[in-house]
């Protein structure tokens, strides 16, 4: 059983694509990483897009898609909690209600706290000179930030990168993209990750433009936007 998981588990993993940083002309693209920087599930819907708050600001928020989808998850866990308590044919029955409502109260409370989680924008403001993922609680770099969530000058973010990975599909593989943060070190931090090029390009090119940074666009011709 475990060796049947540890294979699921495998599938389900992202697979990385060939890519020749060297095409970039850039050191920091030679010592950049190119593989996944997301191992998670493929990306099926647009989370986030971005939006020009004004002329010193940029950030990503979350979607029409996701405000959508989190309306209809809710919907769905709270109906039958709420039809569940006021039912009459259920009135008296404790345990039945009891065993109704616990796995119901679980589901909502996970979903508020992805709801929070994922909610939280991505922004880059010139003024502070910072990017910071959600609500900046300092202006001081770094400060009472989470290590991998702590507040990034934007003078060490060197490029954009995009790129293509196989994800596992219900039968077969199709491409995801990627757009990730690089930092002058080579660090990188994964921004996006979706299933359609179309829903990537454009943002990474406002973005790059914002910063007046290179996008690397690793993407080739037959890299494009296959349908999962």
């Amino acid at each position: 059983m475990f060796k049947w998981l540890r294979r699921q588990i495998e599938k389900g993993r992202p697979r990385p694509i060939n890519i020749d940083p060297a095409q970039f002309n850039d050191p920091v693209a030679i010592k950049t990483g190119w593989e996944p920087a997301y191992d998670g599930p493929a990306g099926n819907v647009r989370i986030y897009t971005l939006v020009a708050q004004d002329a010193h600001k940029m950030v990503f928020t979350m979607s029409g898609a996701s405000y959508l989808f989190w309306f209809v998850y809710f919907l769905a866990i709270t109906s039958p909690l709420i039809f569940g308590l006021t039912s009459d044919n259920l009135k008296g029955a404790i345990p039945v209600i009891v065993i109704f409502a616990i796995p119901c109260i679980l589901l909502i409370s996970v979903g508020f706290w992805a709801f929070w989680y994922y909610s939280r924008p991505m922004v880059f403001d010139k003024r502070s000179g910072l990017y910071h993922r959600g609500k900046l609680k300092s202006t001081a770099y770094g400060k009472r930030q989470k290590k991998d969530e702590k507040a990034i000058p934007l003078d060490d973010i060197h490029a954009l990168q995009i790129i293509p990975k196989l994800v596992r599909d219900e039968s077969d593989y199709c491409y995801n993209y990627e757009l990730n943060m690089v930092l002058k070190n080579g660090d990188r931090k994964n921004l996006l990750n979706v299933d359609r090029l179309k829903h990537v390009m454009p943002e990474a090119n406002r973005l790059a433009s914002f910063l007046e940074i290179p996008a690397w666009n690793a993407v080739t011709e037959t890299e494009g936007d296959p349908k999962c």
